[in-house]
């Protein structure tokens, strides 16, 4: 049970993190380029 809680944690936080990349990144590309 507690490692199905962590796994799920991790998922959500890896989600969060693949949304921010793809919100910020365009921005950053602008910025560079």
């Amino acid at each position: 049970m507690i490692y199905k809680n962590s796994l799920t944690f991790s998922v959500m936080l890896w989600s969060k993190a693949l949304k921010i990349k793809y919100t910020y990144t365009p921005f950053f590309l602008l910025i560079l380029s």
